[in-house]
């Protein structure tokens, strides 16, 4: 399993869509997910069965009629709106995932995720550990439990507190930061 304060952007992945596109070598739309799984924190079911008419563009949110946890809205930042916005789209096919059947969603990035392995080397790394780099990005932002609970859905208590131990870093850079402001200064001796 993948620890919890493993920045995935950092590992190389961050980079592997744009390379994989520009050498059109993977499929524009396991890249989109790869990328939505990151910017949204979605489950890899919420990204692979969302459909067009999801995406509320003005209001930048997807609504999901159906989840592990219910209906939801999924609040979207400015990188996913613009990633949605481009994405390629199939006349006829509903599906924001597709494949190259007419009508047909893409339903497997497994293979997808085991090239961007081998790729960038990362090796132990599931694709549900993408929805857990934003949880990390988040929390390294100073971001509390209930927010990390809100963007991934966290019902339980205990599903959150896999990201404590990230918060010891913020709090040592803000401990830092008044440290110093507080320390007496060298008196000057003239």
């Amino acid at each position: 399993m993948l620890e919890a304060d493993c920045f995935l952007w950092d590992d190389g992945i961050g980079e592997m869509p744009r390379e994989m596109e520009a050498e059109c070598v993977e499929s524009p739309s396991a890249v989109l997910a790869a990328r939505l799984l990151i910017l949204t924190g979605c489950r890899l079911d919420e990204i692979m069965t969302q459909q067009s008419d999801y995406i509320d563009f003005d209001e930048r949110a997807l609504r999901l009629p159906d989840s592990k946890t219910g209906k939801k809205i999924v609040h979207l930042g400015t990188p996913a709106v613009e990633y949605l916005q481009d994405a390629r789209r199939i006349d006829s096919n509903p599906w924001v995932m597709t494949r190259t059947l007419p009508g047909k969603p893409l339903n497997d990035l497994q293979p997808f995720w085991q090239r961007v392995r081998a790729w960038t080397g990362v090796k132990k790394v599931r694709i549900h550990d993408l929805r857990h780099t934003l949880a990390s990005a988040a929390v390294s932002t100073g971001q509390g439990f209930p927010m990390i609970g809100k963007l991934l859905s966290h019902t339980q208590v205990r599903t959150k507190q896999r990201y404590a131990h990230l918060l010891a870093n913020p709090f040592r850079a803000v401990l830092e930061l008044v440290g110093d402001m507080l320390r007496p200064k060298p008196m000057l001796v003239a």
